[in-house]
């Protein structure tokens, strides 16, 4: 039992694959150097004994869930300094050492976390890094040969004919879903309050099971609430987007029917199959707001106890902050 699961997250970021215990040992340690980013902790292996970067430590990827493989399972928060770390294969704790390997010299490497990391009981407290909208680290989740590549070189014949193709046929099913994933400052907004009404959940310890069962309940609630959130959010964003569309749609057909040139005639087409896609979208969108928003509906009804409804409640009037106030006192599970 050598290989070990290591995902390790920071505010944009993340890696998450299997890795020798040795090797999880050095990436470990160079979390105690406080980097705040992934290239960050990358450089900063080499002061730890490491032989390799980190693309090259962690080739063989793994699923981003939060279940652990033969060592163990270790999560790394950089940007939160938060910390889960549940292994057999050198027992990861706030502070350790080892000896390096392969040098002419062996050294002894001592690592230690500040009072600023929290190490989290249970992994599933980061199940907020889910819906934080982060991109695989260095490509890693992707071996593929680049599109139109043949043999290093682009096949440009197959470029034009694929443009010529999607611009021609309005009804395309490939929906242009880049501004999906754009962060802006609402949609960050949503991943922030998510992550802040997740965290309050921490403080509440259930004393039993009616408890029990009622934490689930606003989990499951959170859970779907903000996904009708974030539907709401897209939907409105798709509706500017064709706003936008059909702006530049009345000049390209005023173009068109002035000068009668083919190249606006296949740019209104084309116009015309992206506000078509953006409509496809909000249709969607609007389904899945529907049945997120209809499950968060009836989660509501299953809370019973005085202490949940008040937690969602809080939730509800923005108020967040105070929860971790009224709980100060209790032991965190750190």
């Amino acid at each position: 039992m050598s290989v070990l699961k290591m995902i390790i997250a920071d505010d944009r970021r993340y890696l998450c694959c299997e890795l020798h215990g040795s090797c999880a040992e050095w990436v470990y340690a160079a979390c105690s150097g406080n980097p705040k980013t992934l290239d960050e902790l990358d450089k900063l292996l080499p002061e730890f004994g490491a032989d390799a970067n980190l693309r090259e430590l962690c080739m063989n990827h793994a699923d981003f869930e939060f279940e652990p493989i033969d060592a163990g399972l270790i999560i790394v928060d950089l940007a939160k300094k938060w910390i889960f770390a549940e292994d057999s294969y050198f027992g990861a704790h706030r502070r350790g050492s080892y000896q390096t390997r392969g040098a002419a010299q062996e050294e002894t490497i001592v690592y230690e976390f500040s009072k600023d990391w929290q190490f989290v009981a249970e992994a599933r407290w980061f199940q907020y890094l889910h819906s934080c909208n982060l991109k695989p680290f260095g490509n890693l989740d992707s071996d593929s040969v680049p599109e139109y590549e043949i043999n290093g070189e682009l096949d440009w014949e197959s470029m034009i004919t694929k443009a010529v193709t999607e611009t021609q046929l309005p009804d395309h099913e490939n929906e242009d879903e880049g501004d999906e994933y754009i962060r802006d400052e609402e949609l960050s907004n949503i991943d922030i309050e998510y992550t802040n009404r997740w965290c309050s959940l921490i403080y509440f310890e259930p004393e039993n099971e009616a408890e029990q069962q009622e934490l689930k309940v606003l989990e499951h609630f959170l859970r779907y609430d903000q996904q009708a959130a974030v539907a709401q959010h897209r939907i409105k964003k798709a509706h500017e987007k064709i706003s936008s569309l059909r702006i530049e749609l009345q000049a390209v057909e005023n173009l068109w029917k002035r000068t009668n040139e083919p190249r606006w005639g296949l740019k209104r087409i084309h116009f015309q199959a992206r506000i078509g896609q953006q409509e496809k979208r909000i249709s969607r969108l609007a389904e899945e707001h529907s049945n997120a928003a209809t499950v968060a509906t009836e989660l509501r009804t299953f809370l019973t106890l005085k202490k949940y409804c008040d937690v969602l409640q809080a939730w509800e009037e923005g108020k967040t902050g105070d929860l971790f106030e009224k709980v100060e006192d209790i032991d965190a599970p750190f």
